[in-house]
């Protein structure tokens, strides 16, 4: 099969394609001929090596880990012996280790049914982007019905995804954007937008009941400023630099020690539970994928240099299942 490596960390072109054998299950593995997969700035972080903590975790001067994607759909190949939930031939979407390959490698709990009524293509942009959105909003967020929420990035692969999902749960959505995107936003539910490039978001009057933060670059006490008296301001960005992301993880319990508002950073992972009700929530079309670009298996580092620019609308797509296989 062919598939995505990175030997170094870098720019795109650390990216490269070669030929494995396929890979063979573990009792508890699926395999997954994939249809298609998708961007996140979590696959930048990785294929960059920035900032400095995902060397931490990943390898100091190169990746532990070679393969390049995490989002996945697709039909499952083969399923070891422990697997109970799922067949050969089954259609599903979640994540997967090397999802930028033909076949790639996942647990059972990291995948769930896809909905017949959306593309493979759709269902791999969920994913990463999605579950981010609901555990920022539902979990660390706390949302409830008729709150007032903030969603700063909103155009974006999460921010897309958290309209959608806060306006599912009965709150009041202003979303934030540049000029080109306000549309996208206005037609995905958002009750007021603003333009952020030709006014400070910040600079209002209105107080919010959650503030949904997926750029992160304004101060922790600025942000603060415009939560309601028990309001919850939800960070779901990492700063680049290391320095930033150090003092951002002294700062926030210190600023939330000021009483009544709650400074929160979120760390999102997949859970099956979340996948289960995202694929509820696409197949009653209370949710869907936006998608900006597609691209084939063959132009992924241009795929990740677009990502990198930072101004997709939506998500990145990836379509695989045409890259030399037989359908």
């Amino acid at each position: 099969m062919r598939a995505y490596e990175q030997g170094e960390y870098g720019t795109p072109e650390v990216a490269t394609i070669v030929d494995k054998p396929l890979p063979q299950p573990e009792p508890d593995e699926i395999i997954v001929r994939v249809h298609a997969s998708s961007v996140n700035p979590y696959d930048w972080h990785m294929m960059t090596g920035t900032p400095w903590l995902v060397r931490v975790m990943s390898g100091l001067r190169r990746p532990k880990d070679r393969r390049m994607g995490r989002d996945v759909a697709g039909v499952i190949a083969a399923a070891g012996a422990d697997v109970t939930e799922f067949s050969v031939g089954d259609a599903v979407f979640g994540g997967a280790n090397g999802a930028y390959a033909e076949f790639a490698v996942a647990k059972e709990t990291s995948l769930a049914p896809k909905p017949a009524n959306i593309s493979f293509e759709q269902a791999a942009g969920v994913g990463i982007a999605a579950y981010t959105a609901l555990q920022g909003l539902n979990l660390t967020g706390e949302i409830d019905a008729g709150d007032d929420v903030l969603i700063n990035g909103a155009s974006g692969g999460v921010g897309t995804f958290a309209i959608q999902i806060a306006k599912a749960a009965g709150a009041n959505v202003t979303a934030v954007c540049s000029t080109q995107n306000l549309e996208i936003a206005r037609s995905l539910g958002a009750d007021r937008v603003v333009d952020y490039t030709q006014a400070d978001f910040l600079d209002t009057d209105t107080r919010f009941d959650l503030f949904f933060d997926t750029v992160g670059i304004r101060p922790l006490l600025a942000c603060r400023g415009v939560l309601k008296a028990n309001g919850r301001y939800v960070a779901a960005s990492v700063p680049k630099k290391m320095s930033k992301i150090i003092g951002r993880m002294i700062r926030t319990p210190l600023i939330s020690m000021l009483g009544g508002r709650k400074i929160k950073m979120l760390s999102a992972t997949s859970k099956k539970e979340d996948l289960v009700l995202l694929a509820e929530m696409l197949e009653s079309g209370k949710v869907k994928t936006v998608i900006d670009r597609t691209y084939s298996f063959d132009q992924i580092p241009e795929a990740l240099a677009y990502q990198g620019e930072g101004h997709a609308q939506g998500k990145t797509v990836i379509t695989i299942a045409d890259a030399g296989l037989e359908n």
